[in-house]
């Protein structure tokens, strides 16, 4: 699966992103936890680990690249079909941020979601409160606040239309 927005290109992850997904996930971020890569053998791990359960149909997780390297990630997870929804996620390397690159890219990104998990009939973005890049980016691409995140963090949902 490849898609193209404008220079944009949203693919799969390959084992040749390794150097530039470490630097993505290698970093702390004030806006959200997760277990840091330590090192590039911690990314292959993270890399087949992502492939499994886009085989399992767990997730959906695709490279934004520029020119065919990547500069940031679009994540679908905790994915229910019985409740008819997912979680969106994503980030980009700081060099990209400020951009409007996840703006353009979201679109697209949701509707393969909805191509590839047709129950899905709404998605839910989380992010801290202080991460207001975000809640623009949410906000431009028609996602509603419903104020029912947890201890620091807002939550946005996309319905079907």
């Amino acid at each position: 699966m490849k898609r193209v927005i404008g220079k944009y290109t949203l693919s799969p992850l390959v084992i040749d992103d390794k150097e530039r997904l470490f630097l993505l996930r290698s970093i702390d971020s004030p806006f959200f936890e997760r277990k840091r890569a330590k090192n590039l053998e911690d990314i292959e791990a993270f890399i087949e680990n992502i492939h499994r359960e886009m085989n399992c149909r767990r997730t959906l997780y695709l490279a934004i690249r520029i020119d065919n390297n990547l500069i940031g990630t679009l994540c679908l997870w905790n994915i229910q079909i019985e409740n008819q929804c997912g979680e969106i996620c994503f980030e980009l390397l700081e060099a990209f941020r400020g951009n409007s690159i996840i703006q353009k890219v979201v679109p697209e990104f949701l509707n393969i979601c909805f191509i590839k998990y047709p129950p899905l009939n709404k998605i839910i973005a989380r992010c801290h409160k202080n991460n207001f890049s975000s809640q623009k980016v949410l906000w431009k691409c028609n996602f509603k606040c419903n104020n029912r995140g947890k201890k620091g963090e807002l939550e946005y949902e996309y319905k079907r239309s």
